[in-house]
């Protein structure tokens, strides 16, 4: 092969062209005359055509070949798209999540490849992941002009076949979705085909469109990354601790409507979807539909106290079960007596649920869950975004088991959104994954005064000062919430062992900001927990871990002292079961 070096001595002709040295004597140089020009003007001619040509088959193969539309038609793998970078995706803190990186492809004409065999074996020096057999089928199949033989390679592989210089191999430019934290932001981030055009999961595939017209500009997620790493440690830990078969986490703004934190586990790595599983690929967060059990007691007094039905002393007959058309409704550990609607939340009774359900009335109830958006999907911006599971007709039963939890299926995305609303004055916003401009929130509408608002404020500070949801209780801030336990359904019925043991809670009480929800899945009971691993003993440490980790990096003032005890909440000893 001619090296481009060989244009030396046309170089040095040039720069001799207008005058020659003899000693000090300078004489300008006679320009050839008659037949002697036109030979050498000729050899001129045939060593730049010469020239042109190498350095052309050069730049051939160092960049990208655009393939023809003919031979674009019947590329297989996406191999006759137009490939673009897509726009960036970073946290509410400009960290990026997801990002284009162009790489170089390999591929081959096969009708211009003369010894496919000796091609595959320096290949495979190079490339010692090659699929030699994949490649020599390839390679043999003279009908075809277009066949991948590897794609992405690193820029050191690139450069060595170049200096193969094999006819009939090329290289075009592509582009491979990087995803630099790995599983941290994996289900709500999402992933892309391998071709890197269309968008599977996730954010790729919410804002496809966006992120392939527009790839210059970046989408601002509200994930802060720093919460986002604490929420899946404590998660993680919580499973691990239990011996869990998976679980989530949520936290939510609920000021603004923004998802600060959005966990699913099992998870996977966006870099490798070799590593997707049928269980790791849910999002737990938005396509998950459990029954969470016990929380649901903080809709039903809310929906007790906002229609005036019962005020937090209003007593309820826990004295023992009920019979309801044929149906036991039974405590886990009742008191067996009278209680008010603020013990029936600390004792988490479900007597006292039923009752007050029943008091409300059932078309009353089921329109507070519709207006705490609990029978309808949630908006959230994700594809994945799953709607409850919820009975065919409302009758009475399904209303009082649904007081607690029991019958009806939501996602804890929602759970989560109707939680801020409890606690904010009464709006429900709607979660958002995208980070708001400073001062803005996302839509809302009123679903209880702010009267009842504060009223939940205090019956949920209360279930962790004095009941199930001690152990959610921060060194630093004040949480209020409620746990939640739920035996999971099996065919004909509900499991005896499985269960969902949840918790949410919001912080800081005084002036809630943020909800945080936790479910554990399949949970199993220790020596330590007394053989328990219901909501207030599995969930709720890890919600605590979570306000105490994550309250002073996103700045918020400690609570001040002595504060419950201003608001008649000092804790007092009462039996109990977590």
């Amino acid at each position: 092969m001619t090296d481009a070096n060989s244009s030396a001595p046309l170089f040095a002709y040039a720069a001799q062209a207008e005058r020659v040295s003899y000693g000090n004597f300078h004489e300008p140089l006679r320009r050839p005359r008659g037949p002697q020009r036109w030979r050498l003007a000729a050899a001129g001619a045939i060593f730049a055509t010469a020239f042109a040509v190498v350095a052309g088959n050069l730049m051939l193969n160092a960049a990208p070949r655009t393939v023809s539309p003919a031979i674009a038609a019947s590329l297989p793998e996406g191999g006759g798209r137009e490939f673009t970078p897509r726009a960036s995706i970073v946290d509410r803190n400009g960290e990026l999540l997801a990002y284009s990186l162009p790489f170089a492809s390999l591929y081959a004409n096969p009708q211009e490849v003369r010894d496919a065999t000796a091609v595959v074996d320096q290949l495979q020096q190079l490339l010692p992941s090659l699929d030699r057999q994949r490649v020599m089928a390839a390679l043999a199949n003279q009908n075809r002009e277009f066949a991948y033989l590897a794609r992405h390679v690193t820029p050191s592989q690139h450069a060595a076949v170049l200096d193969l210089g094999i006819p009939g191999l090329y290289f075009r430019k592509e582009y491979r979705r990087i995803y630099p934290q790995g599983s941290l932001t994996a289900h709500a981030v999402g992933v892309v085909q391998e071709d890197h055009r269309d968008g599977l999961s996730g954010i790729e595939a919410f804002l496809d469109p966006e992120l392939v017209s527009a790839p210059e500009i970046p989408q601002d997620l509200s994930i802060d990354l720093r919460v986002q790493h604490v929420v899946r440690e404590e998660v993680q830990r919580a499973i691990d601790k239990f011996d869990a078969i998976g679980g989530l986490g949520v936290m939510m703004d609920v000021t603004t409507g923004e998802i600060l934190a959005s966990v699913s586990l099992p998870d996977f790595d966006p870099n490798r979807l070799d590593t997707l599983t049928d269980e790791s690929r849910i999002n737990k967060v938005v396509g998950g539909r459990y029954e969470l059990g016990s929380m649901f007691k903080l809709i039903t007094a809310a929906a007790a106290l906002d229609t005036g039905t019962a005020s937090e002393v209003t007593q309820f007959d826990a004295t023992h079960s009920l019979r309801v058309y044929g149906h036991r409704i039974a405590d886990f550990r009742g008191e067996n007596r009278w209680l008010t609607l603020r013990e029936v939340l600390v004792h988490s009774s479900n007597i006292g649920a039923a009752r007050m359900a029943e008091q409300v009335g059932t078309d009353t109830l089921v329109g507070y869950f519709d207006k705490f958006g609990l029978l309808g999907k949630a908006a959230v911006e994700l594809n994945e975004s799953a709607g409850p599971l919820l009975p065919k007709r409302w009758h009475d039963i399904n209303a009082m088991t649904a007081s607690f939890g029991h019958g009806i299926s939501v996602t804890p995305v929602q759970f989560a959104a109707a939680a801020g609303a409890l606690v904010n004055g009464g709006y429900l916003r709607r979660p958002t994954l995208f980070q708001m401009p400073p001062g803005s929130m996302t839509e809302s509408a009123r679903v209880i005064s702010d009267q009842t608002s504060a009223r939940m404020r205090r019956l949920m500070r209360a279930v962790v000062v004095e009941g199930s949801g001690k152990a959610a209780n921060s060194r630093f801030y004040q949480v209020g919430g409620k746990t939640g336990t739920a035996l999971k359904a099996e065919a004909g019925g509900y499991s005896d062992e499985k269960r969902l043991s949840s918790f949410v809670g919001a912080f800081p009480m005084d002036k809630p900001r943020y909800v945080v929800l936790v479910t554990v899945d399949e949970p199993k009971g220790r020596k330590d927990t007394l053989g328990f691993a219901t909501g207030g003993w599995v969930a709720a440490p890890a919600v605590g871990q979570i306000v105490d980790r994550t309250g002073p990096m996103l700045g918020i003032p400690k609570s001040k002292p002595g504060a419950d005890k201003a608001k008649g909440l000092q804790t007092v000893a009462v039996r109990v079961e977590r």
